[in-house]
């Protein structure tokens, strides 16, 4: 990797040497290379929410698009090195690409639990955030038929909520109703029938403690 000399750089020095950052921090992240996702970082050229491709994915956004099997101890600890790596270099969590999509979006697309799981903990995680198009991360996790994505979003917070709409008019239950998975169908009729419920249940009382 080309380091950045101590002098201050021309602007198209500054290029140059953003675009070799560039490529030495995305093959990093697709490796899982922690330490290699360090040595770019902190010559701060680059930062853990810089765009690194015409899309405006980040370095949190590429990390979660790894596929990451959470029965191997050691990708596990790879993957959660490469998460803390980014933790001393500008990272947030619910930071978004130029379609509105957040790290959520990526892990819950690719099933990769031990991100989801990471990011789900952490404190300010924006779990129904909806991307410009209007998906959440439950939508995308129904959509790719991922049984236990869409229970741990569940489990943490996500809503099934028909009020959260794509911008083609599509809610969860219908991302629900479409999907080949008969688990995920009848799970999310359970949320939705107990969401209901609790609703009701809420406007019930609303008027006995007034």
């Amino acid at each position: 990797m080309q380091q950045p000399p101590k002098q201050k750089l021309s602007p198209e020095q500054l290029k140059v040497v953003t675009q070799k950052h560039t490529e030495t921090l995305l093959d990093s992240l697709k490796k899982e290379e922690s330490d290699n996702i360090k040595k770019v970082l902190k010559y701060k050229i680059l930062t853990a929410t810089s765009p690194l491709n015409k899309v405006g994915l980040n370095a949190l956004h590429t990390l979660a698009s790894n596929q990451v099997n959470s029965e191997d101890q050691n990708k596990v600890e790879m993957h959660q090195n490469c998460l803390a790596s980014l933790q001393d270099y500008g990272l947030d969590i619910n930071s978004m690409d130029y379609f509105g999509r957040n790290a959520l979006h990526f892990a819950a697309s690719v099933g990769n639990l031990v991100c989801l799981s990471a990011l789900l903990n952490t404190d300010g995680c924006q779990v129904n955030a909806q991307s410009i198009g209007g998906e959440t991360a439950l939508m995308k996790a129904i959509q790719h038929g991922n049984v236990p994505v869409v229970q741990l979003l569940l489990q943490h917070g996500a809503s099934a909520n028909p009020n959260y709409v794509t911008s083609t008019g599509l809610n969860t239950q219908h991302f629900a109703t479409q999907s080949a998975n008969q688990d995920i169908q009848s799970y999310i009729a359970q949320v939705l029938e107990y969401e209901q419920a609790s609703q009701q249940l809420e406007g019930m009382e609303k008027p006995m403690s007034q």
